[in-house]
């Protein structure tokens, strides 16, 4: 459905003009000014990522961290979890530096608190991975590949199921873009793989993304446990990321995503 067909669904007032946000694999997304000079952002999620992605999921962690003060505030979401509606916030994204770090290690401590007020069970780290492994052809010509990433992932993922590490809200797709600062805050955006789940794989996810976040005090509202747990965390985090690429690259066929693939499995033997 075009982006205009869309807007009409919603009442935001006449729009001035549609501006397409940079890709993501998992969604199209937009920014909307309408002539009354109001902002919005648009998220319309691309239906071959619904195996992994739940919208409804999704909505429910948003509002949550919304509702703190962690997240833009959502408008509207129409009835099949397909659109969003939400406020445009002008920020700008990380730029290292105490002030950001101090922000972000604020907002995730909150964030992660939001954990108690989820209902639903702990995310089964070994259950992920095979459901995930499922989701591939078992007729592709990765499988010695694969077995290699299961074998390490469900690994580090027995490990940290066993240290009974501190649980949490857990973003699960933590890396700079999905984080926007203001003078005084951070927001945290995009909750597709949300789970309640071991807190550490956050920082681990951000460790991936910039390894000076663990050098950081952002680190230090960490047990010896969970720092200890980091390099598990890591694996556990490539081993999804594998998966994953393998499966966009399964019904997409786009070159990138099996380069991105080939990427994972080289940091995780080497």
């Amino acid at each position: 459905m075009h982006i205009e067909a869309i807007l009409r669904q919603f009442p935001i007032g006449e729009v001035a003009s549609v501006e397409a946000l940079p890709l993501s694999y998992s969604h199209l997304s937009y920014r909307i000014k309408t002539v009354s000079g109001a902002s919005f952002f648009v998220k319309q999620y691309n239906k071959d990522v619904q195996a992994f992605v739940k919208a409804e999921k999704e909505i429910q962690v948003w509002r949550l961290a919304a509702k703190k003060g962690l997240a833009p505030q959502l408008i509207h979401v129409d009835a099949t979890y397909r659109f969003v509606v939400a406020e445009f916030i002008e920020a700008q994204l990380y730029q290292g530096g105490v002030q950001h770090q101090a922000l972000l290690s604020t907002t995730l401590r909150q964030f992660h608190q939001l954990g108690a007020s989820l209902n639903g069970t702990v995310l089964s780290l070994t259950e992920t991975l095979m459901t995930y492994q499922a989701k591939l052809d078992p007729q592709r010509k990765h499988v010695c590949a694969q077995n290699e990433v299961m074998q390490r992932a469900y690994h580090a993922a027995k490990q940290l199921e066993a240290a009974s590490l501190p649980l949490g809200l857990c973003h699960m797709d933590l890396y700079t873009d999905h984080m926007l600062f203001t003078h005084d805050q951070c927001y945290l955006i995009d909750f597709e793989y949300a789970q309640k789940s071991y807190r550490v794989l956050d920082f681990a996810s951000l460790g991936l993304d910039d390894p000076s976040f663990l050098d950081a005090a952002l680190i230090q509202n960490l047990s010896d446990d969970e720092v200890m747990s980091l390099d598990n965390a890591k694996i556990y985090l490539w081993g999804l990321s594998w998966f994953w690429y393998q499966y966009m690259y399964q019904v997409r066929g786009d070159e990138r995503f099996l380069q991105q693939a080939e990427g994972v499995y080289r940091k995780m033997t080497t």
